[in-house]
């Protein structure tokens, strides 16, 4: 059998030629994920362009024809990967700015909820002192005055610094969906309702114990057992909620609990009574046409980063960031010297460190579930019953 006439170089540069415009078309036609990938994607196809037009000059078999129209497609690749480039800045600055406002009304709010003790809401519930405070407003242990019980009321921080109509009927829809959630490892809300001054609040179980964020301030990182303790109880909780399509949104270390009643430890996940009810919604996007961020933007996803849908693959994005922090001591991406922006950017095109450099003692299945959780893509993430499946088997418990 005849061996196969070599190419000549003229036919070595039509095929590269043909294979990146086809990768080009294909990018076109399909799209791809997310802004990395679309940089990742182009920049691939500049050097492969400029590469092209190196031998091209170099030969004469190649006219005048050919190397304008691979100038002309690389000046296209380049505006199009810089065009992405510059939407990515603006997205990041936008995000910024919202920040920016939140942290303001959020001191406001804080200074206004220090001369709360003492107020009673609605006859029913006295406000005895403050006990913890967050994004979302003040927690204070308060005293049922029918039941003469002890309870945890959260006192709800409006959105943009005042409190509408629609927010008020939102809340009372989200109080419904936070009472939906009925699972031992999330946190009991026995009621809610908006006080006759027009404060929202949130009735719930009081707990005893520290914030999983207290726990690694103390300790740095945890053995990869407690991490699975910690971590399944939670993806357990999530599992129900996105199968009755409640996203949490706000998944980090100070919204876990480690409750410590007499019986033992049991973890608590927080703040169900902010999660988004998708079922609920009339398919508008909350965040981008009211102009806040819900969650906090060190464990908070891509998608939602970009103002892009939604699900509960979201949370499990956030929950990945949790596990690694637990694991690592640290989180996989954090904003130097406080630049919010470069932490945003990270989340949206950097791929995390391996876990193994930060914590060697990690099991595989552990490290390799933790990085799938964190994938850009959506749909690569596994879904919270996945997670308890693969990681169950781990644990000691």
């Amino acid at each position: 059998m005849a061996e196969p006439k070599p190419k000549t170089a003229a036919e070595e540069v039509f095929a590269t030629e043909f294979a990146v415009l086809a990768t080009a078309e294909r990018i076109a036609a399909e799209g791809l994920p997310n802004g990395a990938e679309w940089q990742r994607e182009f920049s691939e196809l500049v050097r492969k362009y400029r590469a092209l037009l190196k031998q091209a000059v170099k030969m004469t078999g190649i006219g005048d024809a050919t190397q304008s129209r691979l100038l002309r497609i690389q000046h296209e690749l380049e505006a199009k990967n810089r065009e992405l480039l510059e939407k990515n800045q603006a997205l990041i600055r936008a995000q910024e700015a919202l920040l920016q406002s939140q942290a303001r009304a959020q001191t406001i709010f804080s200074a206004y909820t220090e001369a709360l003790p003492g107020t009673v809401l609605d006859g029913r519930y006295r406000l005895e002192r403050k006990i913890g405070a967050g994004g979302y407003g003040a927690v204070y242990e308060a005293t049922h005055l029918a039941l003469n019980t002890t309870v945890a009321v959260k006192i709800l921080q409006p959105r943009g610094g005042s409190v509408t109509p629609e927010e008020l009927d939102r809340f009372k829809r989200e109080g419904i969906s936070a009472c939906r959630v009925q699972h031992p490892n999330a946190v009991n809300v026995i009621d809610f309702g908006i006080s006759s001054n027009g404060f929202a609040y949130l009735v719930m179980e009081l707990l005893h114990g520290v914030t999983l964020g207290q726990e690694l301030k103390r300790l740095g990182r945890l053995s990869p057992q407690r991490c699975l303790d910690i971590i399944l109880p939670v993806a357990s909780v999530l599992a129900e909620a996105h199968a009755m399509h409640i996203v949490h949104r706000d998944i980090k270390p100070d919204n876990i609990f480690l409750h410590r009643p007499p019986t033992g430890e049991v973890v608590k996940l927080l703040d169900f009574g902010l999660a988004k009810l998708m079922a609920a919604e009339d398919g508008s996007h909350p965040e981008a046409t009211r102009g806040l961020i819900v969650g906090t933007p060190k464990y908070m996803p891509p998608e939602r980063l970009s103002f892009l849908p939604y699900d509960g693959r979201a949370d499990i994005y956030s929950l990945g960031i949790v596990t690694y922090e637990i694991l690592a001591g640290r989180p996989p991406f954090t904003a130097q010297n406080g630049n919010v922006a470069a932490l945003m950017t990270a989340h949206l095109q950097s791929v995390p460190p391996p876990l193994a450099s930060f914590a060697p003692d990690v099991p595989p299945i552990l490290e390799a579930v933790t990085m799938r959780m964190l994938h850009k893509v959506p749909s690569s993430r596994p879904t919270a019953q996945e997670v308890v499946r693969l990681l169950r088997p781990l644990s000691h418990h």
